[in-house]
C-alpha cells in the first residue's frame, strides 16, 4: 500500500527485500493462502484510510482515498483476462473458491445486492445488483462451473443485467487473503467477470 499512500516502493533499490519476497512467493503455503494480492491491497487502502483518519480527515487524505478507489476500479477492468488453463479435474484453487461460495452463500447474496433498509457499509462506490434471486442463480451457476458440474440454471435465460452487476460486485468485494487465497480469487474473479461480460452483450 505504500506506493499509493506515500509514493514509496519498498522493493525499489533493496535487492535483499526483493529476494525475500521472491522466496515467500515460492512457498506454496504462503502463496496459495496467506499472501494478499495487488487488487485487495489497493481496494482496502481507501477503507483503512477512512477508519484510521475518521476524526482527522484532511484534503490530502481525501485525495488519497479517491486515488485508491480509482486505482482499484481500474484494476477490475482486467479481471476478465484472469484466464486459467482448463484442467481435467477440479483444481484445489477452484475447490477453495467453490467452498467459500457454498459456505457463505446467503451473506454473499446480501452483500452483492442493494437494500435501502441496509445499505453497504464499505466500498459504497462499488455498484450492487438489485435482484437477490438473480444473484442466487448466478452463484449456483458459478459453483457448478468451478466444480465442473452441469449448472441447474441457463446463464442466458435465467440471469439478467442485475446478475451481471452482482457478479462484478462479488469480484470487486472479494478480498485476499481474508476470503480465499490468491489463486482461488484469480479463478473466481475471472469467471465472474467473463460471466458478466456475456450477460451484458
Amino acid at each position: 500500500q505504500m506506493p499509493l499512500s506515500i509514493d514509496f516502493d519498498i522493493q525499489e533499490g533493496y535487492p535483499n527485500i526483493v529476494s525475500w519476497f521472491a522466496a515467500m512467493d515460492g512457498t506454496p503455503g504462503y502463496a496459495n493462502r496467506v499472501a494478499g494480492d495487488a487488487y485487495s491491497w489497493t481496494a482496502t487502502q481507501a477503507m483503512f484510510l477512512r477508519i484510521f483518519n475518521r476524526n482527522n480527515m484532511t484534503p490530502d487524505i481525501e485525495a488519497a482515498i479517491v486515488n485508491a478507489e480509482e486505482a482499484a476500479t481500474k484494476m477490475t477492468k482486467d479481471f476478465s483476462n484472469n484466464d486459467v488453463a482448463a484442467a481435467d479435474t477440479v483444481t484445489p484453487a477452484a475447490l477453495q473458491a467453490a467452498q467459500k461460495i457454498i459456505s457463505n452463500h446467503e451473506a454473499i447474496v446480501k452483500d452483492c445486492t442493494y437494500n435501502d433498509d441496509d445499505p453497504p457499509k464499505s466500498q459504497q462506490y462499488v455498484p450492487r445488483g438489485s435482484n437477490p434471486e438473480a444473484a442466487d442463480a448466478l452463484l449456483r451457476y458459478v459453483v457448478a462451473d468451478l466444480l465442473q458440474l452441469q449448472p441447474d440454471v441457463n446463464v442466458t435465460e435465467l440471469l439478467d443485467a442485475s446478475a451481471a452487476a452482482a457478479a462484478r460486485t462479488i469480484a470487486s468485494r472479494l478480498c485476499v487473503p481474508r476470503d480465499m487465497g490468491a489463486p482461488a480469487a484469480k479463478i473466481l474473479r475471472g469467471l465472474l467477470s467473463r460471466t458478466a461480460d456475456a450477460l451484458e452483450q
